[in-house]
């Protein structure tokens, strides 16, 4: 994608790539690059489950690990910021979060609306809705 810019032109573009073993595609990889410099990569490696991203230097920034139904469900950074793990139900809905020692709960209803959050400090919200 060519975008105008100050100067002229900016180009923007993703570089795809792919890893195989024996003809299957275990990691597939993403390049963002603007102006032909590298900003961004990712990998995303089948097997494990595992999004791993890089700045423009290859230096580690973050993993998400998803779960067997494709929702990312733990993000653990490579700083010394806090790890993040989300819950599902059954049905795809986010039911917890926790970060360190903060967590938040989440129900829903049989319509699938969610009626409250639970905090760490055991603070409730509730929410209600006006049926037609």
């Amino acid at each position: 994608m060519t975008l105008p810019g100050e100067n002229g032109q900016n180009l923007v573009e993703w570089r795809f790539r792919k890893e195989q073993t024996r003809g299957k595609v275990i990691v597939f990889g993403r390049k963002l690059r603007v102006n032909g410099r590298n900003l961004l990569s990712v990998d995303y490696d089948r097997s494990l489950r595992t999004e791993k991203i890089y700045d423009d230097h290859r230096k580690f920034l973050l993993k998400i690990i998803y779960d067997t139904q494709g929702h990312p469900t733990l993000w653990v950074p490579s700083s010394k910021l806090l790890s993040v793990n989300l819950t599902y139900s059954s049905t795809g809905q986010v039911t917890g979060l926790q970060r360190g020692p903060t967590t938040e709960k989440w129900e829903y209803d049989s319509q699938g609306r969610i009626i409250s959050r639970v905090f760490a400090d055991g603070k409730i919200w509730s929410y209600t809705y006006l049926d037609k």
